[in-house]
């Protein structure tokens, strides 16, 4: 996938970040979904054992210490160790702050584990870790950088204990108004499908099958949140120029690095058919745009026909 340059691709995603409730609305669905979800995780029977917690794709850890909290939770008196992939620095180091500063996590009963690495450079390890296995995996928003997604999932998922979770969320096409907004753009845009593809779209239909060919079950819900998309309809505004760079990367077939005026106008004018008006009261007069993600969940193993309710 054709990808930004690293310190200005994070600087729009930062754009990004600030200008949704994505990271709000994932929040509240890891506190009102995970702790059930948890509870169905065969978890070990004996206190001395180290339970062990994977995020892929940490970025600044903030879902990353809500789960570890949550999985205390579970088992109060198991020693805790997480290891935190993040190839960013500055994010990473965002995280073992976050974590430094949490009581829960003082009393080293709770050890961290970093890894400055993308996703492939930690799966290279895991055959020099034939013993290690993992109760939880959880991938919030990553699977968009990796070479292989099928590949990816299959690596961490041999590495999850009988009965242990993994955890995926991604992009959805249902009720997405920016993708039908790009839709609305590329469809007037001649043999675009006769160009090669500069970006890979992915969505969790891409995933899904995955899981299916793996004949493991899973479930699925949708959740939305919402996007300010006012900025992209400043002239000169360099925070809108950022934010459509990071949403053209995110969803475009093709890379628009160097947008002409007229295809700018054109893409800008099918994202405003999609916007609506902000109700919120620091909301009013902003242009805002509906998101969708799905969460999807599954356990390894026989113990997941038992507790995986509403098979996708």
């Amino acid at each position: 996938m054709k990808t930004l340059d690293e310190t200005y691709y994070v600087q729009a995603l930062e754009a990004f970040i600030e200008r949704c409730d994505q990271e709000q609305v994932t929040l509240a669905w890891i506190r009102a979904k995970m702790p059930s979800l948890l509870k169905a995780v065969r978890w070990p029977v004996s206190t001395a054992e180290v339970v062990s917690v994977v995020g892929v794709g940490s970025g600044k850890g903030i879902m990353d210490v809500d789960v570890l909290k949550l999985v205390q939770q579970e088992c109060p008196e198991n020693p805790l160790h997480c290891i935190g992939i993040e190839p960013n620095p500055d994010e990473l180091a965002r995280y073992k702050k976050t974590a430094a500063g949490e009581k829960d996590f003082a009393l080293g009963s709770t050890t961290f584990e970093w890894h400055e690495k993308i996703s492939e450079e930690f799966e290279s390890l895991l055959p020099s870790r034939p013993d290690s296995r993992y109760h939880v995996i959880h991938m919030f928003q990553m699977l968009y950088h990796v070479r292989d997604m099928e590949e990816t999932i299959q690596n961490y998922y041999n590495k999850l204990t009988e009965g242990g979770l993994m955890v995926i969320t991604i992009a959805s096409k249902d009720g997405n108004d920016l993708l039908k907004a790009f839709d609305d753009y590329e469809s007037t845009i001649p043999n675009l499908h006769d160009l090669p593809a500069q970006n890979m779209k992915r969505y969790s239909d891409d995933v899904l099958p995955i899981l299916r060919r793996m004949a493991i079950l899973h479930h699925s819900e949708t959740v939305s949140y919402q996007v300010d998309v006012s900025e992209c309809f400043v002239d000169g505004s360099l925070a809108g120029k950022m934010l459509l760079d990071f949403i053209c990367l995110t969803n475009a077939t093709c890379v628009y690095q160097s947008l002409a005026e007229s295809d700018r106008s054109a893409l800008l004018n099918s994202m405003s058919k999609y916007c609506k008006a902000g109700i919120g009261e620091d909301d009013r007069g902003r242009r805002m745009l509906t998101l969708t993600f799905d969460c999807i969940t599954f356990y390894k193993g026989k113990h997941a026909q038992s507790v995986c309710n509403g098979v996708a």
